[in-house]
This record gives C-alpha cells, sequence and structure tokens, in this order.
C-alpha cells in the first residue's frame, strides 16, 4: 500500500464508534444499508470528517476504506494514541470484522439524510451536497458544493444503487475527465463486471463515434459504501461533447427571467401520438437548430422532462438540448422528425409529400454506425432506449446519431445464456398497443436496402479489421479487468451478487462475446443468401402490453439452427400459461433442442394470455401497500 502524501492528505484523527441505527426500511437492501454497526471516520487536513460505515456480510461487520489510510501508520498520527490503538485494535482483532480496501479513487457525497431519502423516491429533485474526490494515493483533487439528482429508466428502479448527476458550482478539471461543470455517476448495476460500457465506447471511437471520458471510483454516499461507479462528463452541447449550437443559451438571452420561472405548456394525450410539450418563452431570431434529442420507448421519462413530443407513429422523443424549448421550436423539430420518420417507414424510403429521400433528413453514415455499435454489442436497449441525436443550425443540416450511450445492458451471453446469439438484435419488428406502428427507428432503417449495404462495408472494412485486431483492444480491456478486480469483490459481498465464475472469468467472457459476435455478423453478411437457414419466430411476447416479436434467427445449411434455449425475452416472462413454440398454423410443439436444416416459421402461444394483467394488478397492490 502505498504511504499518504503529507502534503496532500494527513490522516488527523481515526474515531471508531458504535452506532445502532433504527431506522425503518422499504426493501432488504436499503435495511441492509441503515444498520450499520460500525463506524470509521477519516479526518482530513480541511477538518473534513469523512465517514466510512461496515455493511453486514456473512455475519460479518465489513469496511471498505480508501487505498491510501494506512492502519498501520495510526499511532503515529494520532494525539490519543493509547486510547484509539487500543479501540483499532480490538475492532481489527475481532473476527467479526474484515478491512478491506478500494484501489479506486474515492467519490465521498455528503447531505442531509431527508436530501437523500428524497431524491431515492423522485428524479425531479436535486438538492445541495458536498463532495470530496480523492485519488487512489490520496491526492485531494477536489471539494465543494454540488447539487444532485438520481436519473435513468431501468437504472432508477434499483433500491440502493441508482444513478446520478451532479452539477460542481464552476467548471472544473478533473482528473482523465474533460473539463466540465456537470457529471454522471453510472451505476452498471446490469453489468457485474464493469466492462460493457467502457468496451462499447472504446469500438464506439473506433467508428469515430464520440463517447465520454470516464475514470472508475469507489462511491460513498453519507458514509455508505455504494460500491464501483462510473463517473463520465455529462452528455451536453459544447465543443468537448455535441458540438452544435447552444440554443437553451441562445432562449436565455432573449428571456428575461430564469427560464424556470416562465410557465410550460402541453399538447395533446400524454404518451399519445401528436403528444406535445415545453415553456411559454420568447425565441431568438433562428430556432433551426441546436436541438440534442434522446429516443426513448421509456415514456415514463418523456414525463419527468421539460420539453419533448411523441412521433406520429408513437415513438417518445425527449428534447435534451434546449432543456426549456419554447411551443415554436417544439413545433420546428417535432414536424422535421416526423417527415425524416415518414420518409423512413416509407417503402420507397421517400416522403411522399416533401419528396424527400430519408438521407435528406439524416445523417445516413452517423445512423449505420451506431447501429453496429448496437449489433456487436448485442445491446437489450439498443434503438429502443437511450438512442441519441443531434441537429446544429440551420434548414439544410442533418439529423446525426450519437453519442454512443448505454450499454450495460449488451454483451450479456454470459450472462443470459438463453439470450439467442444468431439473430440481428437492433432490427426484431415489435408491436405494441400504445403504438400505431411496430417497429424502432433502427428496424425501419434496415428494411432500406441502401442503408444495408452501408452498414455492412463499415462493418467489414472498419469495425471487422479493428476487432480481429486484437492489439488494438483487448490490452485496453486487460487493464480494466487489472485495475476493477479486487474492488468487484467489495462491490459482490456489498450488494450480494452471485458470480457463476471468478470476477475474471466473468470479464474474460465479454471479451470472448465481441469476438463471437464479430464473427457471427461476418459470416451473416458475406455468405451467400442460399446458404442461410432461417428460422421466423413471432407472436406475443408480453400479452399484458399486447407487446408481439418477430425475430429471425440465423444458420448454416451444415449445423442448421437449434430452438433451445427459449429466447431472453420469452424466458423473462415465462409464467405456467406459456406453451412454447408450434410450427406456425398447426398443433405441432416445437421441443427445446430441435434443429431446422430449413427455413421455417414458429409462433408463440399462451394458454391464458390474461394471467399478465392478473399477475401486475396483483403486484401493484403489493407495491402500493409497502408504499414503494
Amino acid at each position: 500500500m502505498s504511504m499518504i502524501h503529507w502534503s496532500k492528505l494527513i490522516v488527523v484523527v481515526v474515531l471508531l464508534s458504535l452506532t445502532a441505527c433504527h431506522r425503518s426500511a422499504k426493501t432488504e437492501q436499503i435495511d441492509n444499508q441503515e444498520n450499520t454497526k460500525d463506524i470509521l471516520s477519516i479526518c482530513v487536513q480541511t477538518d473534513t470528517i469523512y465517514q466510512v460505515k461496515a455493511f453486514d456480510w456473512q455475519n460479518k461487520h465489513v469496511f471498505v476504506v480508501p487505498s491510501f489510510w494506512d492502519k498501520d501508520t495510526l499511532s503515529t498520527f494520532c494525539n490519543e494514541e493509547a486510547l484509539l490503538e487500543q479501540e483499532s485494535n480490538r475492532l481489527l482483532a475481532d473476527t467479526n470484522t474484515r478491512l478491506m480496501y478500494s484501489q479506486l479513487p474515492v467519490l465521498f457525497i455528503e447531505m442531509e439524510e431527508s436530501d437523500r431519502e428524497h431524491i431515492y423516491k423522485d428524479r425531479s429533485v436535486s438538492p445541495s451536497a458536498s463532495i470530496a474526490l480523492f485519488s487512489a494515493d490520496g491526492t485531494n483533487e477536489y471539494e465543494g458544493p454540488i447539487t444532485i439528482k438520481t436519473r435513468g429508466n431501468t437504472s432508477w428502479r434499483e433500491p440502493e444503487k441508482k444513478s446520478f448527476t451532479i452539477k460542481l458550482s464552476k467548471s472544473t478539471q478533473l482528473p482523465y475527465l474533460e473539463k466540465g461543470k456537470s457529471y454522471t455517476l453510472v451505476p452498471n448495476s446490469m453489468d457485474n463486471t464493469f466492462l460493457c460500457n467502457a468496451l462499447a465506447f472504446q469500438l464506439a471511437k473506433s467508428l469515430g463515434i464520440f463517447a465520454p471520458d470516464f475514470i472508475f471510483i469507489t462511491l460513498y454516499i453519507n458514509g455508505n459504501y455504494m460500491g464501483i461507479y462510473q463517473m463520465t462528463n455529462k452528455i451536453e452541447v459544447g465543443k468537448r461533447s455535441v458540438d452544435i449550437v447552444d440554443l437553451e443559451k441562445e432562449n436565455k438571452q432573449v428571456n428575461d427571467r430564469p427560464l424556470n420561472d416562465y410557465p410550460t405548456f402541453s399538447e395533446g394525450e400524454l404518451r399519445m401520438s401528436g403528444y406535445k410539450k415545453g415553456v411559454c418563452i420568447n425565441n431568438p431570431e433562428d430556432i433551426t437548430g441546436g436541438y440534442r434529442l434522446d429516443y426513448n420507448e421509456a415514456k415514463c421519462l418523456l414525463e419527468l422532462s421539460i420539453s419533448g413530443f411523441v412521433s406520429q407513429a408513437g415513438d417518445p422523443v425527449r428534447i435534451k438540448s434546449p432543456k426549456h424549448a419554447s411551443r415554436e421550436q417544439v413545433d420546428y423539430i417535432s414536424n422535421l422528425y416526423n417527415q425524416m420518420e415518414t420518409a423512413f417507414m416509407s417503402p420507397t424510403g421517400v416522403h411522399p409529400e416533401t419528396g424527400k429521400h430519408y438521407s435528406e433528413y439524416l445523417d445516413m453514415e452517423s445512423f449505420a454506425r451506431n447501429f453496429l455499435i448496437q449489433e456487436i454489442t448485442q445491446n437489450i436497449d439498443g434503438g429502443l432506449f437511450s438512442f441519441l441525436m443531434y441537429k446544429d443550425v440551420g434548414d439544410s443540416s442533418l439529423m446525426v446519431a450519437g453519442p454512443a450511450w448505454d450499454f450495460d445492458r449488451g454483451m450479456k451471453k454470459f450472462d443470459h445464456p438463453s439470450l439467442p446469439f444468431n439473430r440481428l438484435w437492433t432490427v426484431s419488428k415489435t408491436t405494441m398497443k400504445e403504438k400505431p406502428f411496430s417497429g424502432s427507428l433502427l428496424y425501419w432503417l434496415w428494411q432500406h436496402e441502401d442503408f444495408q449495404n452501408m452498414a455492412k462495408r463499415i462493418f467489414i472494412n472498419e469495425l471487422h479489421t479493428y476487432v480481429i485486431d486484437s492489439s488494438r483492444w483487448q490490452p485496453y480491456a486487460d487493464s480494466i479487468i487489472d485495475l476493477l478486480q479486487h474492488d468487484a469483490e467489495c462491490n459482490r459481498m456489498r450488494f450480494a451478487i452471485n458470480y457463476n465464475k471468478s470476477y475474471r472469468e466473468e470479464a474474460n467472457a465479454v471479451k470472448d462475446f465481441i469476438k463471437e459476435r464479430d464473427s457471427f455478423l461476418y459470416w451473416l453478411w458475406t455468405s451467400d443468401s442460399s446458404d442461410i437457414v432461417t428460422v421466423q419466430v413471432t407472436g406475443p411476447i408480453n400479452p399484458r402490453k399486447s407487446m408481439t416479436k418477430e425475430l429471425v434467427m440465423y444458420g448454416n445449411k451444415t449445423d442448421g439452427v437449434t430452438i433451445s434455449p427459449i429466447p431472453w425475452e420469452i424466458l423473462y416472462n415465462r409464467d405456467p400459461t406459456l406453451l412454447g413454440y408450434y410450427i406456425y398454423g398447426t398443433d405441432s410443439l416445437v421441443k427445446d433442442g430441435t434443429t431446422f436444416y430449413h427455413d421455417q416459421c414458429l409462433e408463440i402461444r399462451w394458454k391464458n394470455p390474461n394471467w399478465f394483467q392478473i399477475q401486475y394488478r396483483r403486484v401493484r397492490k403489493r407495491i402500493k401497500k409497502l408504499d414503494l
């Protein structure tokens, strides 16, 4: 362990106290966090005390402390050596106590406990707090006030390990990150290897797609160890991120009051086609840009956004910038988006009224490149959630896809063995009762031969070439695995994560996934169609939402397509009424393990589709009763 640098950080005193916490908790995980028995407090040269609380693991009290805290130097730095050394030795000698060290930079967040509880329940609030960031060797990188809020969709549902946005009081240069004021703390709750986002960002950069810089940190909130987080620059309009005209800034210049003070508006029925929302403010002279959009099927996020719309195809689009969009600005960008949507959903790719091809609305190459990143990572959310795009000022400027974001649910072959590997993930056709049209944006683009040809060409000439040259990306992945191996064990203990294998084996499986996925895509896009067997599957995958799926699995003539196990979407919704696969139009049940050597069409059948609705109502009643 490295020694503490006297000039940067001095451990003045270590106070050990026993505390009994009697707070009520609403989930087992929250209860785990609050019922801490020991608190270890570290006082730095700024006279600020940062607490590190123990958590329970297998009947032990576990402390995860920064690497720069050295128990061997305790007596040297303490004024009350006798008492504190006695207490320290007692605690460390206790067989029920385990002391572990984080090897990562450390971020302490301190706030009122009532504020912490509030942001865990409400994504719209952003109370004040304070932070201190220390490098792994104890260097004090930053201390100061912030505002903090929870964010995300799936990650927000986590009872403890949520995603956060923090905003500093001024723009600051933090180590390994671009100078900025706002940062995102990503928990990677869906990825126990913490490698998926990092590797996807690296692959994106190899294709010229912007991805934010990041560092891995250990996070403490009010002394509670929160495990590994990925700290990134927040994606926003600016020269270091999305370099377009800042229309939000221009809106501020032509309005006398803070934009939050102006009334908001909404038109249409929430979550339905044609819905719009924004702010009643004045406009600058030019409202053609820039706009930063978030295409996201999670319509609940649109409710939380100040500005946004639902397209004519039923897709919710959040206007991330300008955050406070005027009525005219929402009308402009929604009309443009709807024209673009009409064009790429047309069989010819041409808008029937404007006569414009979809490539006259969007930058086809940027969408093709982003499509490839979604496919090679087999991102479950690909093309459905957190698909970002932007448009600069000017009527002639095109919609551009990017930056790359949110891949912690990708590369999951090792985590979900039932995930059908032999398919194109983002272009499966999905139908929902709330959407008058089917399929995601990427699904419709894939229906056009010119888009397919461009994506295949970029894959073969660039992405495939990059992946097969292991020296260009595997050392990077290995460095992350080496960095996180120890802290991943601490994180696993804290959140009771069960690994089927060791962390290193799980992380290496991510690398293997990329190589295997690359091989599959290369085979699929370079083989003659006569050598490919296709098995099409159709039917409801979630009767409660009237959601149906059409997917195609591919294989060669020699090996065929094996229908085993059931695809992930079906397995996820499995219940006693799921009957399984049937040969389309017949009563012939297809058993797991069946292999087809010729083209086939299957359908999914349920005994009682209403089972979902019954169970859903029961769950909602339980949640309401628990006040979660």
